[in-house]
């Protein structure tokens, strides 16, 4: 019992040194130490085989100081062998040799501050068959993992039952950094999962691997159906049968197989004249279609049986990979008819011409125009019940467009779209081109015309096509020469004199008239509008602008001009040469479809028109 009110415990600092008059150093303090009681202190740091000198001050307020006598001690010798070499490699792994065969510890340190793992063989990983994975017995001929030696060793890797540890398979001489790989197959059932890992043993040293597992079965294939079983909200569509509008719903089956078998699939659609519901009628069959066949094309059915709505339909999708088979069945009901159908006028434009594509889908909430594939419009509406989304628009450029109209309805999650199948049917607009020839005031005029048509012509054909007159000429500039070619339409236009030269699509060339007349020239073959070449000299090049849409001279750069270039083109009926000189200032005119532009360039320029 402390009755003074002192403190009753004692503040402890231990010391060492390994001299006994050499300065003392504090190594740790124990504060608050009751009488009587033991204390032990653990210092790190000291080295093999060596005395070392320590002693002990209690502290105490009623007792006051007083020391102990000093102690000594004596490590023990080391008795392990010491490396010969410590190996850092590149890749971060550290090593030592020869190989150390005490007990092994945990991991080392090196002076940058990184652990590393001891070992000289790294622990086997990347298993085959994946760890976790389920899937059938038939795709797996091997078993195999990843191994490496940080000293590039080749190893032996045993394979092992993790049940009972009992190895079924050894691979030998295996070379660091590959795959250790059996086809001595583990004994395997379907659904019994297997529980397995290697020791990969490169004669110094080995490592085990984590335990894996792999169950053995096999997927059945699956199904992915529009309709759904279950739909309630399916949409009956229309197309033309031999000319005729007939309804029908739009089966689709989405097929997937996990192992990439080959699958059968068949397709059966119960008669809807029968009273029962599974009166199946064979709709489609196709015997072992490989993954890639499956996989990227869905299977559909246009069910011209299912035409009425507010109807209840059944069909069902048969599929067997050659282990199992499954059938999928589905039953849904029709709401609502839904179709893409379109239009335009006039029916066969020119370029001269604003053309209307007019909108006559049923119940979409959205339209989207499309014109060789591109989306140029689209428009979404609350409802099916839309005002026709029709669509105002002028071609520049001659040629066959096919015009798509492409539908959805959010509601019924369902689309389809009307386009041309082939030339010449429906959805494909053949724009002719008009081309004008204008006189000069009173007198002849000089008119800069584009070469339009796919096919290469010469001079008098030219003419006969374009329906030039009687003693009308026609003139072709030829860059590398710096001179003119010509051909005069005299006597006659069957029987002219001059230069008959050859036109290639979108040559240009002058032709001089005395009249005023429009040529319409009918189109019957696609024309590729893109342009692409590099100027082979300084001078005048004669170009036909082939882009869809209209510009102006000042920002021909987007063709290739560059600041410092020049442009001109021709005002006929003005007898008159509006220029522009990229970069600076000029007469910043339109430029449409076919007119003619002479450039003035460097050698090496490249002009692409028809891109943008």
């Amino acid at each position: 019992m402390n009755e003074s009110g002192d403190k009753n415990y004692y503040d402890i600092k231990f010391y060492s040194n390994d001299t006994v008059n050499e300065t003392w150093v504090l190594h740790k303090t124990i504060t608050q130490l009751q009488p009587n009681a033991t204390v032990n202190s653990y210092m790190d740091g000291l080295q093999y085989n060596t005395k070392y000198w320590w002693k002990i001050t209690a502290e105490n307020s009623t007792l006051g100081y007083y020391k102990e006598d000093i102690y000594h001690f004596t490590t023990q010798p080391y008795t392990d062998t010491e490396p010969l070499v410590l190996y850092d490699t590149m890749s971060g792994s550290i090593y030592v040799k020869p190989v150390y065969t005490g007990e092994q510890p945990s991991s080392i340190y090196y002076t940058m501050g990184a652990e590393v793992g001891v070992g000289l063989v790294k622990q086997p990983s990347n298993p085959y068959p994946e760890d976790g994975t389920t899937f059938g017995v038939h795709k797996v001929h091997t078993f195999s993992c990843y191994v490496e030696d940080t000293d590039n060793d080749p190893m032996n890797v045993t394979f092992y039952y993790a049940s009972n540890d009992t190895a079924w398979a050894t691979v030998h001489n295996v070379p660091s950094g590959s795959r250790a790989e059996t086809t001595n197959l583990p004994a395997m059932s379907n659904g019994t999962t297997i529980q397995w890992y290697v020791i990969a043993n490169d004669s110094s040293n080995q490592r085990q691997s984590p335990v894996w597992s792999y169950t053995p079965q096999n997927h059945i294939p699956s199904l992915i159906a529009n309709p759904e079983d279950g739909e309630n909200y399916a949409a009956v569509q229309r197309k033309s049968v031999t000319g005729v509008w007939r309804m029908f719903v739009k089966l689709i089956a989405n097929v997937s197989d996990y192992e990439h078998d080959n699958v059968t699939i068949q397709i059966y659609v119960d008669d809807p004249s029968q009273p029962n519901w599974n009166d199946w009628i064979l709709r489609l069959s196709h015997v072992e279609d490989t993954y890639d066949t499956y996989h990227n094309n869905p299977y559909i059915q246009d069910e011209l049986l299912f035409n009425q709505t507010q109807e209840n339909y059944h069909w069902r999708v048969h599929l067997s990979d050659g282990y199992d088979s499954v059938d999928y069945y589905m039953n849904f009901t029709t709401q609502f008819y839904f179709w893409a159908d379109f239009n335009w006028t006039p029916y066969h434009p020119t370029t001269d011409d604003i053309i209307t594509l007019i909108d006559k889908s049923i119940n979409a909430t959205q339209v989207v125009w499309k014109i060789n594939g591109v989306q140029i419009a689209s428009n979404t509406y609350n409802s099916g019940s839309h005002t026709p989304f029709n669509l105002s628009r002028k071609f520049n450029i001659s040629n066959i467009y096919n015009i798509t109209l492409y539908i959805y309805n959010a509601s019924a999650n369902v689309s389809t779209e009307m386009h041309a199948e082939t030339p010449g049917s429906p959805g494909y607009m053949y724009v002719d081109r008009n081309v004008t020839f204008n006189k000069t005031g009173t007198g002849a005029g000089v008119n800069y015309i584009t070469y339009h048509l796919r096919n290469d012509t010469n001079a008098s054909t030219f003419a006969t096509t374009f329906n030039l007159s009687n003693g009308w000429w026609i003139h072709k500039y030829n860059p590398s020469s710096g001179k003119w070619e010509s051909l005069f339409l005299y006597p006659t236009v069957s029987n002219p004199v001059g230069t008959n030269f050859n036109l290639s699509t979108w040559d240009t060339v002058a032709v001089t008239g005395d009249e005023n007349k429009t040529t319409r020239i009918n189109i019957s073959e696609n024309v590729t509008a893109s342009q692409d070449f590099i100027t082979t000299t300084t001078g005048r090049y004669y170009i036909g602008y082939s882009n869809l849409t209209s510009t102006t001279m000042a920002n021909l750069t987007g063709i290739g001009l560059q600041t410092g270039d020049w442009v001109f083109k021709y005002d006929t009926i003005n007898g008159k040469w509006d220029s522009y000189w990229i970069g600076y200032v000029g007469d910043d005119v339109t430029v449409s479809g076919y007119d003619v532009l002479v450039i003035h360039v460097d050698a090496g320029t490249r002009i692409k028109i028809g891109w943008i």
